[in-house]
């Protein structure tokens, strides 16, 4: 089996990362194991002057890692072993040789063999021109990946003009939700063009290191996010992983990145901070009035009750379609995976049958207890 991965830059500057040749039928993603489509075979991030200042940075193997972020659950089904053996999937037996363009350092090519990585995998590297850094380059602030949640609003509304803000936007033609823009606007932020979010699900980032792609290929030393590393994907249904050790993380570090997690609290303290910076419609509105009232604005809501008697009346409205909040429902799985942007709910939380009796509605002791 072979596959190709290649890097080349369009007459316009952008960026573009393809994939190509041998591909499975089914791409796996680590969060909530799913198994996915590969909408798109190719990449492109478009440049971004306001962001990328110093143009794209591929050296040290930041090309080729961003390569593998962005089409990682490929490279899961292809190449991994205890990954796949974890997510409760059958590990390929095959070996897939892979012809790139792009440099990788030898210690990156150590690592990948290791059995949670990719040791399926066989690079095999090709001679071509690839983008060099700019020798003069211009010091940028540490970037801060904002992905309009409570978690990324925390920090953005702690870090304000501090760091360069950046949100990850589809490359087809789109408009980024008004609290987004707004927020960004606000802070001197950016909206980087990419097809990153839709390669293999239009629910979201196929893979929590995505954020990551742009401060990599900017030539960053550090990448903030918003929410600690352990709480970005989930391993085992409705607990998540405890990322000490993570060699992803490794990897990003040989590369020269520093991920750096910003929130060692919990969502309550986030929103807490939302609260205060006078923030919170713009941040907290993109979850409930502007996405429409799914899992995601349900997490909202409650989590902005305390704060704010306005979502008070969104807990109702919630109530009233149906959703009855209980103690015994695990939503914090699909609030994770799922954006709706429909009034309608997911078929994953339908309403109890009509069994003649009264509905129970626990909205209202729920929001009686936050208060």
């Amino acid at each position: 089996m072979a596959i190709t991965l290649m890097q080349s830059t369009s007459s316009k500057g952008d960026i573009i990362f393809t994939i190509d040749g041998d591909l499975p039928a089914k791409h796996y993603r680590g969060e909530g194991r799913y198994v996915v489509e590969l909408l798109n075979q190719q990449c492109l991030i478009e440049n971004n002057a306001n962001f990328f200042t110093n143009g794209f940075d591929l050296s040290n193997g930041r090309g080729f890692l961003a390569a593998l972020f962005i089409f990682h659950p490929t490279w899961n089904a292809l190449g991994s072993f205890k990954e796949m053996i974890h997510m409760g999937f059958e590990p390929s037996k095959e070996i897939t040789t892979v012809r790139t363009n792009m440099s990788c350092p030898d210690g990156m090519l150590e690592l990948l063999q290791n059995d949670w990585m990719l040791p399926n995998l066989r690079f095999e590297f090709i001679s071509e021109d690839t983008i060099e850094p700019s020798t003069e380059k211009i010091a940028l602030k540490p970037s801060l990946a904002y992905g309009g949640g409570l978690d990324s609003g925390a920090a953005i509304s702690l870090l304000e003009h501090t760091v360069d803000s950046f949100y990850i936007a589809n490359s087809s033609p789109c408009n980024v939700r008004v609290g987004i823009q707004e927020i960004l606007d606000k802070f001197s932020g950016n909206v980087i063009h990419t097809n990153v979010r839709t390669l293999y699900s239009v629910s979201g980032f196929p893979h929590w290191m995505i954020p990551y792609v742009p401060s990599m290929i900017r030539g960053d030393e550090f990448c903030l996010t918003g929410s600690i590393l352990e709480s970005q994907y989930l391993r085992d249904g409705h607990g998540y992983n405890n990322s000490t050790g993570n060699l992803w993380i490794k990897m990003l570090k040989m590369s020269g990145v520093e991920a750096l997690p910003l929130s060692c609290h919990s969502e309550y303290t986030n929103a807490y901070i939302v609260a205060k910076s006078g923030n919170a419609r713009l941040i907290a509105g993109n979850c409930t009035d502007e996405w429409g009232f799914g899992y995601k604005a349900l997490r909202k809501a409650v989590l902005m009750r305390p704060f704010d008697d306005y979502y008070e009346e969104v807990l109702k409205i919630i109530e009233d379609k149906g959703f009855v909040i209980s103690p015994k429902f695990k939503f914090s799985q699909p609030a994770k995976m799922l954006t709706s942007t429909k009034d309608g709910f997911p078929s994953l939380a339908p309403a109890p049958p009509n069994t003649g009796r009264p509905r129970p509605k626990l909205v209202r002791p729920l929001g009686a207890f936050l208060r």
